[in-house]
């Protein structure tokens, strides 16, 4: 589970002196309301954590953070006990001698709290007890906390800046009886992490492989693979499992072995009085082992993990809408592929505030996404909030390539918005004249008239751009069309005192009453 706000005091202390020094009078040495060594965690059978270094799947470890107090920081550097020394701290005060052999670890940092892990470049998903408002500035969370961070003999773990990152919200927190979990927004986006996809509808089923991530007892990220789940009832908002857990291990994404997909929250053990901490002192040696249990008691009191899918829906819609959008901006093919297997976000009403996807894809120019997002049941005949529907944002594009697939689609340029206003217009009012030839070369009608009683020859007057006033006429615009003040657009480039454009449209309105 978690450990809260830090002592900063005892830190000092600890800094100072050697760990097994320190004597503490309770389970709580570090001085945490909530600690992780108040939390029960077990083992089930063979302890089956190892060494994310040896995890085929680096995507899931580089998406997966620890939480790690600020008051353990000096600089860049963390001062970080050996769990061993964490261990003895707690158990010494009660007849625990040494630690035996079967307590793993014990010579790692333990500098984490708890766990969490990447849904979106900004977004981190963890256990509802480990952040709430009272401790969300105080803690850091890191990346790459494994087994390949240098440990001296000093016990100062360099952390890089850019493997750190604060909390900038609190999406939302929930610790409810046995609801428990937040959605965080991080200070900045995460790059080159590929955060987690996630189940949001349906049910994992019994005797499903699943694996897990995360920090025990605030070591480096260790995974479980070797587990199932044991009871998953529909009703509630957890599921069992004989994963190997310990405290430090709240927060951590749960996952299908085989798909990958999160299915949960790491998020307690279970506190039916049974279960211990995780270790327990043998009186035959008077030493501190690990606690283990059998394979079949995790079918009842496994530990529990908080499902994914019962997150505030419309932020976890948000979530996706953010990793595809944030895929268009960043030009990666392979995650727009990836998150449009979502494929009903296109038309979730909760997205109606948001520029749908293909628009943006379209806007920036990305002809492989935009096939992509169609082929995942994206509409190219949707429309934004403005009522502009996918040729205006090819037009601000400017990618050829982009008006071909359009055309190749059977795309209308004729389509108007809110304002009455068609292709024609959108190209004068973004001042883009290869744009505006593009478009009249398509035989939109030009001489359309928008809400504000304008052609877009007047529009063109507005920009006091010669060029396409040019265009206009030369594709056969209606330079007599009056406008709702009943103004030519001449007299209009009179008014503005357009000198050039009022000497040419005087040419093109004598032009015109002569019929040439």
């Amino acid at each position: 589970m978690k450990m809260t706000t830090a002592l900063k005091l005892l830190f000092f202390l600890i800094a100072l002196a050697p760990f097994s020094g320190l004597r503490a009078q309770n389970e709580n040495p570090i001085g945490h309301k909530d600690s992780v060594y108040t939390q029960g965690r077990n083992v089930f059978g063979t302890d089956d954590r190892k060494s994310t270094i040896y995890y085929t799947y680096d995507d899931y470890t580089r998406a997966t953070a620890v939480m790690i107090y600020k008051s353990m920081f000096s600089g860049s550097y963390v001062q970080a006990p050996t769990l061993g020394d964490l261990l003895l701290d707690i158990y010494k005060p009660k007849g625990a001698k040494y630690i035996h052999s079967d307590v793993r670890f014990k010579d790692q940092p333990a500098a984490g709290d708890c766990s969490g892990f990447l849904i979106a470049p900004d977004i981190l998903v963890t256990a509802g007890h480990c952040i709430d408002q009272s401790n969300m500035y105080d803690v850091e969370w890191v990346f790459d906390y494994t087994d390949k961070l240098n440990y001296p003999a000093n016990k100062k773990i360099y952390i890089p800046d850019q493997n750190r990152y604060r909390v900038k919200e609190i999406l939302t927190q929930k610790l409810i009886g046995r609801t428990d979990y937040a959605m965080l927004r991080l200070d900045r986006p995460v790059t080159g992490r590929k955060p987690f996809i996630f189940r949001t509808a349906g049910l994992i089923s019994e005797g499903t492989n699943i694996t897990l991530l995360g920090a025990p007892f605030g070591v480096p990220l260790k995974v479980v693979e070797n587990a199932v789940v044991t009871q998953s009832n529909a009703a509630q908002t957890y599921f069992h499992t004989d994963l190997d857990a310990f405290g430090g291990n709240s927060g951590g994404p749960v996952f299908s072995s085989r798909s990958g997909l999160i299915e949960g929250i790491l998020v307690r053990g279970p506190d039916n009085g049974y279960f211990s901490k995780g270790y327990y002192i043998d009186a035959n040696c008077q030493c501190l082992r690990t606690k283990t249990y059998t394979e079949e008691s995790a079918k009842t009191d496994g530990v529990e993990v908080q499902r994914i899918r019962d997150l505030p829906y419309d932020l976890l819609v948000g979530a996706i809408y953010t990793n595809i959008n944030f895929a268009l901006k960043s030009g990666n093919d392979d995650e727009v592929s990836r998150w449009a297997a979502y494929n009903w976000i296109h038309t979730y009403s909760s997205l109606k505030d948001s520029t749908p996807l293909v628009l943006r894809a379209t806007e920036l120019g990305r002809v492989g996404a935009l096939k992509t997002l169609k082929q995942n049941s994206a509409d190219l005949m949707v429309k934004d909030q403005n009522g502009r529907n996918i040729v205006y944002y090819a037009l601000r594009s400017g990618e050829k390539d982009i008006y071909s697939f359009l055309q190749r689609e059977g795309i209308s340029f004729n389509e108007t918005d809110n304002n009455g206003e068609n292709a024609v217009f959108w190209a004068v009012s973004m001042y883009k004249t290869d744009a505006l030839n593009m478009v009249l070369d398509q035989g939109v009608n030009m001489n359309l008239k928008n809400s504000f009683g304008n052609t877009p020859l007047h529009e063109a007057v507005y920009t006091y751009n010669l060029d396409m006033v040019q265009a206009l006429t030369s594709h056969g615009a209606d330079v007599l069309a009056r406008d709702s003040d009943g103004k030519t657009p001449r007299k209009l480039a009179k008014k503005l005192k357009a000198k050039d454009i009022k000497k040419f449209l005087k040419k093109e309105e004598k032009r015109m009453k002569k019929g040439g």
